[in-house]
């Protein structure tokens, strides 16, 4: 399997090259996601929060990076070990680059839950049936998010 490892190994390089700065602008973070959806043969590729990821038939990865954020990939063949290694790798360059990824969707979420709780006027079992959660998970992300 020497292929397979050169690929591999010049993956890993592409990687790093594409991944060189320090900031990547939305641009060069979907240049990165579609040249790495090209390197695996991926159908999809996401990477982002865990409740937005798209649903396909065919084989599915998902690889949690920490909190909700995830690498989801789909094709109709299934991943090899170094493809798994690859896509974990590009998850975790995109997040340590984008570390404003995880406060903007705190940012959305702590702004639904908000406007929804002063659209019912704090009725807790009303916001949580508009937001499709259970009340207990509605107090579970007023108390993350610090909301009285």
């Amino acid at each position: 399997m020497p292929g397979k490892e050169a690929r591999f190994a010049a993956a890993l390089q592409w990687l790093r090259d594409a991944n060189d700065e320090a900031a990547i602008d939305a641009d060069r973070r979907h240049a990165l996601l579609e040249g790495a959806r090209a390197v695996v043969g991926a159908e999809i590729l996401f990477v982002g929060a865990a409740a937005g990821a798209p649903r396909s038939r065919g084989r599915g990865l998902r690889i949690k990076l920490g909190g909700d954020i995830i690498v989801a990939a789909y094709r109709l063949a299934p991943f090899s070990e170094w493809e798994r290694q690859f896509l974990q790798q590009v998850g975790e360059a995109l997040l340590k680059a984008d570390t404003t990824l995880r406060e903007r969707l705190e940012a959305v979420e702590r702004k639904a839950l908000t406007t929804t709780l002063q659209r019912t006027r704090g009725n807790k079992a009303r916001a949580a049936r508009l937001l499709g959660i259970t009340r207990g998970g509605l107090y579970l992300k007023m108390r993350r998010h610090r909301i009285s």
